[in-house]
């Protein structure tokens, strides 16, 4: 499931993306403080340490019709405007900066207030082949679980339980848990599948095939 964590930011509807934190906020001007970006940013670039995990930041609008590149953020520093790159799929080249940080200028966009989402996604870097063995995936969710932590106004009472995988839509994807037994998981209508963290993944050996790469995989958080 995703876990909705608020987060108060100025024109940003700052948020992580699942398994992380999704909010909402309205604001009075269409100006932020770096400072609060940068600390709502921070937890999940720090998941660029662990070699398994995958942190995508992106940015959209509430707005139909409002295309991500048409999307303007600009940080207003000292040294002169300073334009984040945002690319037409919404990834955005947000700077970590900690001399930004000291500064704390203001962020400005060309977007009616409270109308953007600011978000990062964190994943697992999926395996380029259709099989992907099943201590890989443990080390991965285990590296995900300091991150998770670390996120501010995260519901503790929710964990790392498992694993969401994401197909193409119509893939009719299916999954074979591989170990001293074989079991069989088919997509649902969303092209989702999940696997819960169980004794099954731990043995020795034991993989997933895939009848189809999937689109992207995230740690699963539960109560």
């Amino acid at each position: 499931m995703t876990v909705l964590l608020q987060i108060a930011c100025a024109f940003l509807a700052a948020a992580f993306a699942a398994p992380v934190v999704r909010a909402q906020a309205e604001a009075a001007s269409g100006t932020v403080p770096y400072a609060m970006l940068y600390r709502t940013l921070k937890p999940a670039q720090d998941a660029s340490a662990y070699p398994r995990l995958k942190v995508v930041p992106h940015i959209s609008s509430h707005i139909p019709g409002v295309k991500p590149e048409t999307i303007r953020l600009v940080v207003q520093s000292a040294a002169g405007a300073r334009a984040v790159g945002v690319a037409p799929d919404g990834a955005i080249d947000f700077p970590m900066d900690d001399a930004l940080l000291a500064e704390n200028p203001t962020v400005s966009t060309n977007q009616p207030k409270g109308s953007l989402s600011l978000g990062v996604t964190l994943e697992l870097v999926l395996p380029k082949q259709p099989r992907w063995p099943c201590a890989d995936v443990l080390a991965g969710l285990a590296e995900s679980e300091p991150v998770i932590t670390s996120m501010p106004t995260r519901d503790p009472s929710h964990a790392v339980r498992g694993l969401e995988l994401f197909f193409p839509d119509g893939a009719h994807a299916q999954v074979v848990v591989r170990g001293r037994s074989e079991r069989l998981l088919l997509a649902d209508e969303n092209g989702r599948v999940v696997l819960m963290r169980d004794a099954e993944l731990a043995e020795a050996g034991a993989v997933l095939e895939f009848s189809t790469l999937p689109l992207r995989a995230q740690p699963y958080l539960a109560p």
